[in-house]
């Protein structure tokens, strides 16, 4: 049997989600991304499964993956948070929190 490494993926564009689990898959196979399109949702499945980190999209709709963050932290303080962005390093100070932000046109290759 399998061990995967469990992924919750949050993005409100259903299609980034679709790439970045694609993406995500492909990289390594022990891989298992779920996506969802929002933080409620996101926080809905963290009560009922188990997931070995987080990847979010900062922009959200009506919020930001840095307030996602902050709204799960005390509940799930040792799930690691990764952070997904196309804005400018100075755009989103104040997330030295996150385990890791990446910058969309800077993803390293695994």
């Amino acid at each position: 049997m399998t061990n995967f490494i469990r992924i919750l993926c949050v993005d409100d564009r259903e299609n980034y989600i679709k790439l970045n689990q694609l993406s995500l898959e492909l990289r390594c196979p022990k891989f298992s991304v779920t996506g969802v399109k929002s933080v409620q949702k996101a926080v809905d499945l963290l009560k009922t499964e188990d997931f070995d980190c987080i990847v979010s999209d900062f922009d959200l709709v009506n919020t930001t993956g840095l307030d996602f963050y902050h709204r799960i932290e005390d509940d799930y303080p040792n799930l690691p948070f990764f952070l997904f962005t196309s804005r400018s390093p100075l755009d989103i100070e104040g997330t030295t929190d996150v385990t890791k932000v990446y910058y969309k046109d800077n993803i390293p290759s695994v």
